[in-house]
């Protein structure tokens, strides 16, 4: 009884490793249709079933303080925010961050400033990377989609 068991566990253990595989290409691919999605441009708020599908959050793995906003307006990747900005340290995401009454906010840009790089990922870390110079004498607003992203670093160059 034992061997059968074994034998049949053997004999899954294939197609269960193939379905994991696809399914974690499709997820891969499906982050990465998304990240050139545009970031919201409302003041949105959101619940604890929201964060992270509807609700732009941001993961900050870059070693240094970011800054982060809300409320994105511009016609590139560079623009403007007129909601709220925060300060979020290193190796924190941005769930530490909630309005009166206990509900996340829609993260959609990140500063980026003068004669600075940026480099992140979309989403949790799952998507593709991007980078960002910022060749200027001032500061921008950088916009991410709406699933958010992890910034991995943000320095002079």
């Amino acid at each position: 009884m034992s061997d059968a068991t074994t034998t049949t566990w053997v004999q899954r253990g294939p197609v269960k490793k193939l379905l994991t595989a696809v399914c974690a290409v499709l997820v891969a691919c499906t982050i990465a249709a998304l990240g050139s999605a545009p970031a919201e441009a409302t003041d949105n708020r959101c619940t604890a079933n929201q964060v992270g599908v509807l609700c732009g959050i941001f993961y900050n793995t870059s070693g240094v303080s970011i800054r982060i906003g809300t409320n994105f307006s511009g016609t590139t990747n560079v623009g403007t925010v007129t909601g709220v900005t925060a300060t979020l340290d290193s190796y924190k995401n941005s769930n530490i961050f909630k309005d009166s009454s206990g509900r996340f906010y829609d993260w959609d840009a990140v500063y980026v400033g003068p004669k600075s790089c940026l480099a992140m990922k979309v989403g949790a870390g799952l998507g593709p990377p991007t980078s960002y110079r910022n060749t200027g004498t001032t500061g921008v607003w950088y916009k991410v989609n709406n699933l958010g992203a992890n910034v991995t670093m943000l320095r002079p160059c």
